[in-house]
């Protein structure tokens, strides 16, 4: 037998998580020792109670996981109750509603404080910045991106269904407003291809359901028809090009028609951005977890071979209209290919032209970028002004009968109320574009800000990119969003905070106020060109697949399902579906949850599942299950249908019969099979098969992946564990979350009295709660010895 000093060192290695072993012989002796210390005095528990939370602390931590044990009795073994009797459990304050009211609506000096300055983070940042260190990357970093602004806002400004002049509105009053509230310093808010999709998709769907009947649809009055063509004479008078004034009726309706569809882009744009400051209000930043990776990268995907259809009308010259979903993509090619004849052979030549020199530049970009010093060569600024220069020498509109941007207005856009009138018909699509948007934005500044090591605010980054949709649809812009590319020219050209993009507006004031009318030549061709060669990292996205087939099969399925859901579908139905299917594989996770029989590895306290562990040791008498899922609603069946074969088993245990047709030996190597669901007879079972053992007496059920419940999980839990001790067999529930041990008190699962001992008058008494599975084992173990 070991000395007191020997056997104290034992307990110090235990604590500190050491590998022990100790002989059987040793273990015996120790346990023997142990149990006649437990009744020679009570006190001696007292002496020891530090020692023995800290045990307790580790095993419960860990899981049994880490810390290793002989397999003997070497310590008081503590149910739930009296850990909570002898270290002064304190059950959580619950606080009540008018008390939380009061603690939201009351304010006081410091709130006031707090509030102005969380909700301009400029009054944080801009008093502790650094000349010297930060403004030569703020202001290389914001004239790099407004090269890349310039040319994709007109881009993104024809996609979104506007004029391209909208779209640098749009790149100017979004990265202002954001830099005043936006959290993020490497984000770039402005223009995106998939926003302005989704704008646009939304306009035409709600063009189709009403029409403009006549040009004085377009406002109450005729100002704004008048206010463009009055521009236009002005513009074209300043240039002194030979563009026509739209004097005929047909030129009235088509600006009517223009003005028309600015109305609704604006008022949805304005909804988008009410829409967010609400959900930011609501605290409701985590919506963007129920767009997760690979629904996000499908979504984006598919997205971009609509931007791709769209641009490529433009690309050969042809009108297609617009085609109703479902598979309008697909009426769109069918559509296409039927007038390819009357493509316009110059459009088609200039197309080749950009492409073939955007691609090349891009990839040097891509795969030179730390040679280029992360200063991206600005081949689209580059294109535009050679395609402007050579259209407008050789009037490739009035000549070849090219398309081009057409009359742009010199200066600032007036101010230009929403029509709340149409909120009602553009709510949904203003819902959705408004988390999408939301959901790219904070992707994005949560991986910069991770990169950086500074930290953003999901629910304030709400109320920062709605305050930009408000102001742009007020100054005739569009919805906008983080984009991914020009937000990595950003961080890479050495941007340090948000001051770059004031840097950046600095340069886009510049070109409205003086470049702006010049662009008026640029065939439309080129900036469908810049687009497309921009989606080349959205269709890279396919590389994705082999990956997720090999690490997880469900968002393998996600993504494919969301990819053409939104392919053939339209874009907001596509998310719509992929979202559901999303939650849907969530619950047929939990619907199937794995049930498990564990058993201890050697002399460790370390329980693994038998199947998959040959040396596992089950103890006798006691069968330990995992059940990997929280109880509740959507998995109620599977905890009955275990109930059911537990009880049958427990009856023939008990009578000592044996199924029909089923020898001793097949029915041990039916022990190993113990997870998933077995059909006998066309009835499924979940397979949970226990030792022919007449001394079979206790049932240890490991809760530590149960995080919630509701109601209907609660009832189904008792029902097993009433079932199981009606017929003699303790229950040991361990690893069991505080909250849920509070919760099966409450529904008197678990009785305690007020002194915190257990009844004896209930079946439900030999239901017992254990921090650990090796003291719910030994606890097992030692009442039937």
């Amino acid at each position: 037998m070991d000395s007191p000093r020997d056997d104290d060192e034992a307990r110090k290695l235990v604590n500190e998580d050491e590998m022990k072993y100790v002989d059987e012989e040793e273990g015996e002796e120790i346990k023997k020792e142990e149990e006649i210390k437990e009744n020679e005095d009570v006190a001696k528990v007292d002496e020891n109670s530090t020692n023995q939370d800290d045990e307790e602390t580790t095993k419960s931590s860990n899981h049994d996981d880490e810390s290793y044990h002989d397999g003997t009795d070497e310590f008081e073994v503590f149910e739930e109750h009296q850990l909570r009797s002898i270290y002064e459990y304190v059950p959580k304050h619950k606080t009540t509603l008018t008390s939380k009211l009061k603690e939201s609506v009351g304010c006081s000096g410091s709130c006031v404080v707090s509030f102005i300055f969380g909700l301009f983070p400029i009054i944080t940042w801009l008093p502790q910045y650094s000349v010297r260190n930060y403004l030569p990357g703020d202001v290389i970093g914001g004239l790099t991106t407004a090269v890349v602004r310039i040319p994709q806002s007109l881009a993104y400004g024809l996609l979104a269904g506007v004029q391209p002049i909208n779209g640098l509105y749009t790149a100017f009053f979004a990265p202002l407003t954001y830099a005043f509230l936006g959290t993020s310093k490497h984000v770039s808010v402005g223009t995106f291809a998939i926003m302005s999709l989704m704008l646009e998709s939304a306009v035409e769907e709600y063009e189709l359901l009403h029409p403009m009947s006549s040009p004085h649809d377009v406002t109450s009055n005729e100002t704004t028809t008048m206010a463009m063509m009055t521009s236009a004479s002005l513009v074209t008078s300043s240039l002194g090009n030979s563009t026509s004034v739209p004097t005929t009726m047909d030129d009235v309706t088509e600006q009517a028609h223009i003005a028309y569809r600015l109305q609704v882009v604006t008022s949805l744009t304005c909804l988008i951005g009410i829409f967010q400051i609400l959900l930011g209000c609501l605290k409701m930043g985590f919506v963007s977890l129920f767009l997760s990776d690979p629904l996000v990268s499908a979504f984006t995907c598919a997205s971009a071979f609509h931007v791709f259809t769209t641009q490529i009308k433009a690309v050969f010259g042809i009108t297609v209209p617009r085609q109703s979903a479902p598979f309008a993509i697909v009426k769109t090619y069918i559509e296409l290919f039927s007038q390819i004849r009357q493509a316009n052979v110059t459009t088609i030549i200039v197309s080749i032209i950009s492409v073939s020199v955007l691609y090349p530049i891009k990839l040097i970009n891509i795969n030179y970028k730390e040679k280029l010093r992360n200063i991206p060569i600005p081949i689209e600024l580059f294109v535009v002004v050679i395609a402007t220069v050579i259209s407008g020498a050789i009037d490739l509109s009035g000549n070849n009968d090219v398309a081009v941007v057409g009359l742009i207005k010199r200066g600032l856009p007036a101010p230009m109320v929403p029509d709340v009138t149409i909120w009602s018909n553009l709510a949904s699509s203003a819902f959705s574009i408004a988390v999408v948007g939301f959901a790219m934005t904070v992707s994005l500044g949560k991986l910069f800000a991770k990169k950086h090591n500074y930290q953003i605010s999901p629910n304030h980054e709400f109320f920062a990119l709605g305050a930009s949709q408000i102001v742009c649809s007020f100054f005739q812009g569009h919805a906008c969003a983080g984009a991914l590319a020009r937000s990595s020219v950003k961080e890479s050209a050495g941007t340090k905070t948000q001051l770059s993009d004031f840097v950046s507006c600095a340069v886009l004031l510049l070109v409205l106020l003086v470049f702006g009318p010049y662009l008026a030549p640029l065939p439309k061709t080129c900036l469908a060109c810049i687009i497309i060669v921009n989606l080349r990292s959205l269709f890279l996205q396919f590389k994705q697949l082999p990956r997720l087939w090999k690490l997880s099969r469900f968002d393998f399925f996600i993504w494919i399902v969301t990819f053409l859901g939104t392919l053939l579908l339209g874009v907001d139905t596509g998310l719509f579906v992929g979202i559901v299917f999303l939650l849907s594989s969530v619950v047929l996770r939990i619907y199937h949850p794995d049930i498990s029989v564990h058993g201890q590895l050697g002399q460790t306290q370390i329980y693994r599942d038998v199947s998959k562990f040959q040396q596992a040791r089950k103890h006798r008498g006691i069968r330990i299950i995992r059940f990997s899922q929280s109880p509740f609603f959507a998995n109620k069946e599977t905890i009955q249908q275990l109930q059911e074969d537990l009880v049958t088993e427990i009856k023939a245990f008990q009578h000592e019969v044996q199924p029909p047709g089923d020898d001793r030996n097949n029915r041990a190597d039916s022990l190993m099979k113990t997870t998933g669901f077995m059909e006998e007879n066309g009835v499924q079972h979940v397979g949970v098969q226990l030792d022919v053992c007449p001394q079979f007496h206790s049932v240890i059920f490991d809760c530590a992946a149960w995080s919630i419940i509701d109601i209907v999980g609660m009832e189904a839990v008792k029902q097993l564990c009433t079932q199981i001790t009606a017929r003699g067999v303790g229950v040991y529930l361990v690893n069991l979350d505080t909250k849920m041990v509070n919760k099966f008190v409450q529904i008197e699962l678990i009785k305690w009295k007020e002194d915190g001992d257990t009844t004896t008058d209930d079946a439900t008494a030999s239901v017992k709660v254990y921090p650990s599975i090796h003291l719910a084992v030994n606890a097992a173990s030692s009442s039937t010895s």
